[in-house]
């Protein structure tokens, strides 16, 4: 029975580096539950079952890390764009304004021509 239990720890933990954290865990729970196994590797199956919540809640604030981050990246667009249309109504060449915003000349070019399609 050991060497059962040793193989689907062994698969429950493929099965994590998969990440199958659902199937690992219902293994890990079967594993756990199981009238057969010894209480060392119960308390080892109820660790591993805990550890992957941890891997989802890390997993899900690096989600909204990244959905912030991409807002702040989006306003920062709006920011510049705001500012080198400014920049051209207050008479700044193409170039300048691109020294001064730091913007690439695709961009500044870009909102340059769509200034003077405005003028």
């Amino acid at each position: 029975m050991y060497d059962s239990i040793d193989q689907l720890f062994t698969r429950a933990e493929s099965l994590l580096a998969a990440g199958m954290h659902r199937r690992a865990a219902r293994l890990l729970r079967d594993i756990a539950t199981s009238p057969e196994t010894p209480d060392s590797a119960r308390k080892r199956a109820w660790h591993m079952i805990g550890e992957p919540q941890i891997s989802a809640d890390e997993k899900r604030r690096q989600g909204m890390e990244k959905a912030l981050q991409a807002a702040q990246r989006h306003q920062q667009l709006v920011d510049d764009r705001k500012l080198v249309m400014a920049y051209f109504n207050q008479g700044y060449s193409a170039p300048e304004v691109q020294s001064m915003t730091g913007r690439s000349k695709a961009f500044v070019a870009a909102w340059h021509k769509k200034w003077a399609d405005l003028q």
